[in-house]
Order: structure tokens, then sequence, then C-alpha cells
């Protein structure tokens, strides 16, 4: 079939319907397309209108944050330029008054002076008087008047007002004629972002000027902060998320892998968790969980140990908090997991180190200790003998001797000082390293004490043809109170080494005052000397113990290398510091300093006379004293001391007798020997302050009780004290000693006294003849005559005591021997005393601690073998004492 015998269609041509179509599509597109540019636009205002909401939100949380009122204002103003993409932005606040300030609280981006600032507040004030909150958008002629002073191309302009529709103040935002070309103008459909705006910044001023409203927002964007906090430290905590209505939970993956599982190896039900926990933690962690979500703890906090995949546990610290609706119970709670094996494992390890240290320092106390003890008992030991050696070269220097001999005697007394002097410098320092040296305080003339030590060395330094100054300060104090003896050991020392070191030349002292203030003064001592000098390596270690320049110096000169370490020590104990400048052939300076107090009645001098000089009057004392003492010879003694300085006495023969005495009779001063049968005197002094606590005596109203024992040892006085005892002295009682502590009794300042007996000569009856002198000396010479008639029976109970084994008898039989032998100035027959009380107790010790009885009996066999030799010659000492005084007819 042809095309030619188609049909011819009815109606217009094909073509023009195609045309007609094609035309009623173009404009369907066109208005399509007019639409979505539309929705384009409208969406571009939309994403910049959303932009700048989102940057005031950023302003809002800022300012926020803003705790200083003065950095606020300006915080308002840059986002005023920020958000709306302005060139500048003021905000201006009103005062208590209500009246604006004629300058903005905060400024930026517009570069004018303060008078042109004045005179916009003065424009703003007239345009809008009386004027609503709406903002308003001014250009062109709107701006008369104000571009004089402002160049402003557009502003806008808002007040701020709060919920009650009161002005807070104005945000003003523009654009100057120069940066115009930079900024696009604000429009009218601005507008509502701006009243938005303008709405936060009121409510904002308003908030920060209601400090409840500000406190509240500060908690809630600490608690918000915390919040955040929890969820950044996703690095090293894994997040738990427990649905509790669900019955299912969440893991994040730092959850997963601090367990070593990746996602999806570990289902969501909680048994997931809670049987991975360790079985011995499992009921508590679970029974503090339980507590939190039924609401009977605040918050959870757990440590404990959970399965790792491999089967290790790993510690873990986990935090929670259950969420809750009012009225019903906890519907979700959120926690972390921080994995902490590496602090576990570090507290583990600290443990250790620890427990080693403390072990380390218990065997360091241990040995300290020890050798504390080793040093007290081995200076007792040594100067036993040297007190032989120094009494036997006494009696050979009373026969005739030849010169050479006489020159050995020298040289073996020499040697003798020597020795004694070296075993005080150990003790010292043992007793300085323990913290067991402790220093006395007593007001002394300074310049007289000065001057003594100064001219005790004159004949040494004439020996060596050496000069020899002393140059005192005229402002120095002459009374003042501190430690004479330790000041003068320090100063002796240095004088000593310096004549010790200086072959030709000269010695100086000088002695001035630093800086002085009422009550007080820092003294400076200086001691230079032209002799071998030293270098800069040597000064750096000079002040350590046993150290000197060089060995050579150890063989010119001898010496230990300790005077100088004890020196140091001694002088930063009282509060001071020392210093030495030298340089090698040229001398040596040593300076040192320390703080003394200057008393306000010089008058109330209190350093005792010293053990070899002239008797001095002692202060009048009034007052009872009872003396607990169970030797009937020590204790009559002490008796005769006390009633000599015008007290009243009473005795006691034993600890019981001395409490129910108190118990009975009033004393103002109780002297307790330590060691007593039934009673010592530790535990008497217990019961007694028992006593006066339960009867509610003041602390200021307690009877003074002072330790009266033999016993030397480190760590004596320390024990009386503890034990209730307000001071210390060691036998034998010297009146001067007691009158001191009696003095400072009355001060309500009582000092530190030696723990060592004063030194006395060697004639072993020499503290007879003092005694004689002090108190009445027909008494002291019928107490040494009984004292001879009972040593007999005394020998023979030691002798019984030792056969029998009873040892606590024996030792305490020996400490009687000991103290009354101490009492009458019997040194040499006391030590033999001592050693027999300390062979005694080893013995006890020993059989205590299921230790060989052989092991100690022979120390104890050889010390009692020592016993009759002793009571011979002190027989023969006392009576050969007796009958000088026959002779002489008098006391």
């Amino acid at each position: 079939m042809s095309s030619s015998s188609q049909p011819v269609p009815d109606g217009p041509a094909p073509g023009a319907e195609w045309l007609r179509r094609y035309e009623d599509l173009q404009r369907r597109v066109t208005r399509f397309s007019a639409v979505e540019q539309g929705l384009i636009n409208t969406r571009d205002l939309l994403d910049r209108e959303l932009e700048r909401f989102n940057r005031m939100h950023s302003f809002n949380t800022r300012a926020i944050r803003a705790h200083a009122s003065g950095t606020f204002p300006g915080i308002l103003a840059e986002a005023i330029v920020d958000v709306f993409e302005l060139e500048f932005g003021c905000v201006w606040l009103l005062d208590a008054p209500g009246g604006l300030h004629s300058l903005p609280a905060g400024t930026t981006g517009l570069q004018v002076g303060e008078t042109a600032l004045r005179a916009f507040n003065g424009w703003l004030g007239r345009q809008f008087a009386g004027g609503g909150a709406e903002p308003r958008l001014l250009s062109g002629t709107d701006l008369d008047g104000l571009r004089e002073h402002v160049p402003a191309s557009q502003l806008v302009v808002a007040r701020c007002r709060d919920s009650a529709g009161r002005c807070l103040g104005w945000v003003v935002g523009g654009i100057t004629d120069e940066r115009a070309e930079f900024h696009s103008p604000v429009r009218s459909e601005h507008l509502g972002s701006f009243r938005v705006f303008t709405q936060q910044t009121a409510a904002l001023i308003q908030n920060r000027r209601d400090r409840s409203i500000i406190q509240r927002q500060v908690r809630s964007i600490q608690l918000s902060e915390e919040r955040l906090s929890l969820a950044l430290e996703a690095s090293k905590a894994g997040l738990w998320d427990w649905d509790i209505t669900a019955g299912r939970s969440f893991y994040s993956r730092q959850w997963l892998a601090i367990l070593g599982h990746a996602p999806g190896e570990v289902s969501s039900a909680p048994e997931e968790w809670s049987g991975r926990l360790h079985p011995e933690d499992r009921e508590r962690v679970l029974a503090a969980l339980e507590a939190h979500v039924t609401g009977e703890t605040d918050h959870y906090e757990q440590c404990f140990r959970m399965r790792h995949r491999d089967g290790h546990y790993v510690w873990i610290q986990s935090r929670g908090r259950a969420l809750r609706k009012a009225g019903e119970g906890p519907h979700r709670m959120v926690g972390t997991h921080l994995d902490i094996s590496a602090q576990k494992e570090m507290e583990r390890r600290l443990r250790e180190a620890e427990e080693a240290q403390r072990q380390a320092r218990e065997q360091a106390e241990s040995a300290s200790r020890a050798k504390s003890v080793f040093l007290a008992n081995m200076s007792h030991e040594i100067r036993t003998p040297l007190n032989g050696v120094s009494m036997a070269l006494e009696l050979l220097r009373k026969a005739s001797l030849g010169p050479g001999q006489e020159q050995l005697v020298n040289a073996a007394e020499q040697s003798s000082r020597t020795l004694l002097r070296l075993l005080g410098d150990i003790l010292d320092l043992s007793k300085i390293e323990a913290g067991r040296l402790e220093l006395e305080e007593f007001t002394f003339d300074l310049p007289a004490s000065i001057r003594e030590i100064v001219d005790s060395f004159e004949l040494l330094a004439r020996d060596k043809e050496l000069g020899l100054a002393l140059i005192l300060d005229p402002d120095l104090p002459t009374w003042v109170s501190g430690d004479p003896t330790r000041l003068g050991q320090v100063l002796s020392n240095l004088i000593g080494n310096a004549i010790k070191f200086t072959s030709k030349g000269r010695i100086q002292v000088a002695v001035g005052v630093r800086t002085q203030a009422p009550g007080e003064c820092r003294v400076v001592f200086g001691v230079e000397d032209t002799g071998i000098g030293m270098s800069e390596e040597v000064q750096e270690g000079l002040f350590t113990p046993f150290m000197q320049a060089d060995s050579s110096t150890t063989r010119r000169f001898g010496g230990t290398g300790l005077g100088l370490a004890i020196s140091r020590l001694l002088v930063e104990m009282m509060g001071g510091s020392i210093a030495v400048e030298s340089r090698p052939g040229q001398g040596t300076a040593f300076r040192f300093e320390v703080p003394l107090r200057v008393p306000s009645d010089p008058v109330e001098a209190s350093l005792p006379a010293a053990p070899n000089a002239a008797p001095t009057a002692m202060p009048a004392h009034a007052g009872r004293v009872l003396v607990a003492e169970d030797d009937r010879v020590s204790r009559e003694l002490a008796v005769l001391v006390v009633e000599g300085m015008g007290l009243e006495a009473a005795s006691a023969t034993n600890g019981q007798e001395a409490v129910r005495s108190f118990e009975q009779e009033d004393f103002d001063v109780i002297l307790m020997d330590c060691n007593m049968p039934e009673m010592d005197g530790y535990e008497a002094t217990r019961a007694i302050r028992a006593i006066e606590a339960a009867r509610g005596t003041p602390a200021g109203a307690r009877v003074k009780i002072i330790a009266l024992t033999a016993n030397v040892l480190v760590g004596e006085r320390e024990r009386c004290l503890q034990a209730g005892m307000d001071d210390y002295l060691t036998k034998p009682l010297v009146p001067p000693r007691l009158s001191a502590i009696l003095s400072g009794f009355s001060r309500a300042a009582s000092a530190a006294r030696p723990e060592t007996p004063p030194a006395r000569a060697a004639n072993p009856t020499r503290r007879l003849g003092e005694l004689c002198q002090e108190l009445d000396a027909e008494l002291v010479r019928q107490l040494a005559s009984d004292f001879l008639q009972e040593l007999p029976g005394r020998l023979a109970e030691l002798k019984s005591f030792h056969e029998a084994r009873q040892l606590v008898e024996l030792e305490r039989a020996a400490h009687s021997l000991k103290g009354v032998g101490l009492s009458l100035g019997l040194d040499a027959f006391a030590a033999v005393a001592r050693t027999v009380e300390e062979c005694a107790e080893q013995c006890r010790e020993a059989e205590s601690s299921s230790a060989s009885e052989a092991a100690a009996s022979p120390d104890l066999d050889e010390a009692l073998s020592a016993v009759p030799g002793a009571v011979d010659q002190v027989v023969k000492d006392v009576q050969e004492w007796l009958s000088r005084q026959e002779q002489a007819g008098t006391g």
C-alpha cells in the first residue's frame, strides 16, 4: 500500500500542533526554572540565616562563659560585627539610675576618638527618645548630625529590653563610607535576625545582673563540659550505654578493644558484661551497680577485673550514671570503661618498693641504734681503763721522776687526753646523726666566755712562737642566752686547728655583731691564721666527717677530721652557718655566725659553775622535795644536798613508797631514781601522773619529777621524758645543776640537761672533799664510813645472786652499787659495778631469747672477778680519806 493512499486528517497541520506543544513546554520550563531559582535563592537565604544563627549560638555560649565582667561587652560588640558581617559594632549599657553611659561599654572596628563616641551617644539619645525596641535601619539623610563625628553610611540600631520591658542598653552596628564597598548592607529581611540577636543580648545582660541565674548557667555549662569530656575521652575510655527498659547494651569500639574484641563479636545482652567479671569481683560490683540503679547511691564507680579475649584479666575503672524520669525509675544508664592495668601494675611495684624501703629504713634505724649503743658502750668501756691510766699517771707524777721519765709521763698524759677527746667527738657525731644531741640554753657572759677559751690556748700558741690576738666588737652584748658549751666547742675546735696548722705567724680571733634587734642578736666569729692553707677542692669536702686535706696532713699534724664536721653540725643546730676561705700557703679564715637571745634581765644568769671552779652562791629555793632512792647512802646524800639548798626533804626507798607518799602529802619536786625494787622510777612516774589526771590537776600545777639515775646511755633522757618526767640528772647529784633545774622550773622554761656527768679530777676521793664543803662534813664522813661497813654484805649479795642465777636481782644490786659509787665520786668502783650490771642484763636477755647460757656467762664471770679488787681499792681510798679527815680534826 502506497503512502498516497493514506487519509488526510482533519484540523490544523501537524507542524503547527508540534510547534504549539513545544511553545507550551517552553513556557512550563521557564516557569519551572523561575520556581527552581526561587527555591535556590530561598535555600541560600536559609543557609545564610542558619549560619547566622549558628554564629549567634556560638556568641551566646562564649558570652555565658565570660566570667570577667570587663570582657562581656567586648564580646557583644564583636558578635555584632561577626554575625551580621558589619564593619563596626558598639554596645551601650545603662547605669544604675537608668541613664545611658556616655561611652560604650564595648566597641570594635570603630576608629574614632572619645569625643566622637560621646557625640554618638548624644545623637542616639535624640534620635530614639521614647522609641520602641524594634530594630531600625538608618542610611542617607537619617544619619544627618552624626556623619561629622562618625562617617557612617549605614546603621542598624536596637534597644535591649528585659522581660518586663525595661531598657537594659543599646546595640549598634554599621558600615562607614570608607569601607562600604567591602561590606554588604543590612537589608530589611535581616532585621528579624537582628531582633533575635537583640533579644539574646538582653537576656544575657539580664542574666549577668542576676547572679543566681548566672550561677545556674555556670553549673549547667560545667555539667555539659563534663559530659563532653567523657565523650572526648573515647580515644582512651570505652563507652557503654545500657538500655534498662529494653534489656540491651551498646559498647563502643574502644570498649571492645580494651578486651581484645572487634565490633560484632560481643552481643548486646547485659550478661555479656557481667559474665566477663572476675569471680572475686563479681558480687561486689553487681551489688554496687544495683545500689545505684535503685537510687541508694548517687553515683556508680568501681574498679574490677574483666576477662580479656586471650584469657587473662584486665583491670577496669568503670564510671556511670543512671537516667531517671520524674516519678519513675531509671530507664537508661551510661558510663565509661578505662583500662587501668598499667596503673595497677605501677601500684603493685610501688607497694613492693615501699615495703623494701620500709625494711631498709628499719634496718638502717636498727643499725643506727646498734651503732649508738655500741659507741656509748665502747665509750664507757674505753673511758674506764683510760681513767685508770690517768690515775696511774697522776700517781706516777707525784713520785720522784727523772727528766726523761717526766717527758714520758707528759707524752702519756697527752695521748690519754687525745683519746678522750676522740671518744667525745665520735659520741657527739653519733648523737647528732641520730638526732639525739640536744642543745642547752643558759644565760652567760659572752665576752668572758670567749676570753676564757682564747686564754686556754695562750700557752700552746706560745710554745709554737705564734701570736694569738683577740678582737671583740664594742657593741657585743655582755649577757646572752644559748649553749655556751657547744659554742665554746666550735670556737675551740677552730682555734686548735689554726694553731695546729700554723708554723709561723699569728692567729687572730675576731667576734662581732652582724645584726641586732631587741631581744636577739646574731654573733659572728672569725678565726684567721697564716698557716698552710688549702685548695678549693679540699674546701668543698672540708666539713665532711673524717675529711682532711690529704694523707700527708694526717701524718704531719694528726687528727681524724671529725672536728670540723661536728662544728658544722653544731652551728647548724644552733640556727647558724659556717664558711671557710683559704689559699694554699696563704692561711685560712673560718667564719661562723649563730643567733643568740639577749635576756631582758641579765641578772638571771643560769650557767652552773664549772666543775673545778670555786663555789658560788646559789639562788635560794623553797618547797618540799621527795627523794625516791633505794640505796641508803645515795638517798641520805641526796637528802643532804636538798636540805643544804634550803628545801624541806622527805624520802622513799622504792617506787611504791614514792607513790604512797605523793598520795598522802604535797610535794613540789620528786627526785626519782629510775631503778628501784618493788616499782621502778618509770612505773612510779606513770602512776603519779595517772593520779594527777584523775584529780584533774592542771598541767602547770603538776609535781615536777626529776630523774636521778646512774645510766648515761644514749636515749636514757628520752625514756625518762616519755615516762612523764620533767627533767634528767645523772649521778652524782651536783647542787649547782639541781639548782639550775629548779630555777628553770620557776621560770617555766626547763632546759635540756647534759646526758653525761661532769668530769672530775683523777683523785678518787675528791668528790668526798667537795661534799664536805657543800654539805654537813660530819654527816658526809658518817655516810662514807657506813658505805665501807655495808660493802662486805653487798659483795656477798652479788656472789649469792650469781650462784643462784638470779640475774634480775644481780642486775639491780650492781646498779645500786654503781649509783652509790657515783654519788660519792668513786668513779673507778662505779665503772666496775656498771660492767657487772650490763653483763647481768645481757645474760638475762640472752636467756629470755632462748640463747645459750654459756655464751654470756664468761663475760659475767670476768666482770664479777674484778669486783673484789675494786672493793679493796675503794676501801683503801676511803679509809685513807677518813684517816686524813680525822688527823685534820676539821671538816
